[in-house]
């Protein structure tokens, strides 16, 4: 069976003081791992998250992104050398906090468009950039994922296809995809085909409907997702990333106006056995049952 596991920004923004409670939820909810952001760096306290981690017999798995003052793909040098000192900041938490995997938009500024799509340029610079972080993860044991998203979030990498070219020009065994269903939803052909196109890189996947919402009570075809998984012989997490319009502060960066769920507790309990119950489904039918 995959392990499971749930963004922490679904429950709180203050992870600096509330992550023992919601930890706890997470646990109780039935979930293997918590999902930490490290959007904000400085509001992580590390100590304080691996008691809560362990309290609860959790797994932690780490995502991020760059902002514009952190772009690898700037064109001044002072800002790339500011992004890779950042995601080296992120990969040094993640390793403290427990964490296989440091994954998300970090590649280049996150919500940064410029009409236009990318240049080889700024291709270059990504690869550049990319390549040190992945020398300094791999001294701390972190894998590095990255994170295809829609064209209103990005320029730069909108397809698993663009996704694995960057991994392979990278060139490092640390480095590869994660794949969001919300992301795929909007871009790519097929559920199917994307999942398993990136095959053996795939090494981090986000499970969210098309609307954000519950998983299982919209258009995301997840038994095709499952297949594929299923096809690849994924070994990684499969972690729910939602959010509700109580969270203001992420509410407001991911465009969340609207209730796409009963309420947060419902989006993740729901969700899980949604989750479970497909991928207990392909299972079986693999199994001739």
């Amino acid at each position: 069976m995959f392990k499971y596991g749930v963004h922490a920004f679904l429950w709180s923004a203050d992870l600096d003081k509330d992550i023992p409670w919601v930890a706890e939820k997470a646990k109780r909810l039935g979930f293997d791992s918590l999902e930490m952001p490290l959007n904000i760096i400085d509001k992580v306290d590390v100590q304080l998250t691996r008691q809560a981690l362990l309290d609860n017999g959790l797994e932690c798995t780490c995502v991020g992104g760059l902002g514009k003052d952190q772009n690898l793909i700037s064109p001044d040098p002072a800002v790339r050398r500011r992004g890779v000192d950042h995601l080296k900041r992120c990969i040094d938490i993640a390793a403290e906090l427990g964490a296989p995997m440091f994954s998300g938009v970090i590649f280049a500024a996150w919500g940064s468009l410029v009409g236009r799509g990318r240049n080889d340029e700024e291709w270059r610079w990504s690869v550049e950039g990319l390549q040190a972080a992945a020398a300094y993860a791999a001294q701390a044991g972190i894998g590095l994922g990255l994170e295809p998203v829609n064209r209103f979030e990005t320029y730069f990498l909108n397809t698993a296809a663009d996704a694995l070219k960057l991994v392979e020009e990278v060139g490092a065994d640390n480095v590869g995809v994660l794949l969001d269903t919300f992301h795929v939803n909007i871009e790519e052909k097929s559920f199917y085909g994307a999942f398993k196109e990136t095959g053996s890189r795939l090494v981090h996947v986000h499970a969210c409907e098309n609307d954000r919402g519950t998983p299982g009570s919209g258009l995301v075809r997840w038994h095709d997702v499952y297949r594929a998984l299923l096809d690849i012989d994924y070994k990684g997490y499969i972690v729910i990333e939602s959010f509700v319009p109580e969270i203001e502060p992420i509410a407001r960066e991911c465009a969340i106006w609207r209730h796409v769920a009963p309420g947060a507790d419902h989006l993740a309990a729901e969700g899980l056995k949604y989750l479970k119950d497909v991928e207990q489904q392909v299972r079986s039918e693999r199994a001739g049952g």
